[in-house]
């Protein structure tokens, strides 16, 4: 498992050179849905989002609450 607060594809990107598909959570939404860690190879979870998604964390307002 990779935490990043990245919002770029840079860290999947570099595990795709290497033969690994990563599962990449990046909404809280996508936790029910994701494949239990002890069965995927790699996931990777960024915590503020992803550039593409329009409810990213950026600001300190966005950054002082997380979802459970």
């Amino acid at each position: 498992m990779i935490l990043t607060t990245n919002f770029d594809k840079l860290t999947e990107h570099a595990l795709q050179d290497v033969g690994i598909s990563p599962q990449v959570i990046h909404q809280p939404a996508q936790f029910t849905a994701a494949t239990p860690l002890v069965h995927s190879r790699v996931t990777v979870i960024k915590l503020h989002g992803d550039y593409l998604d329009l409810d990213s964390r950026n600001t300190v307002d966005e950054l002082s609450v997380y979802p459970r």
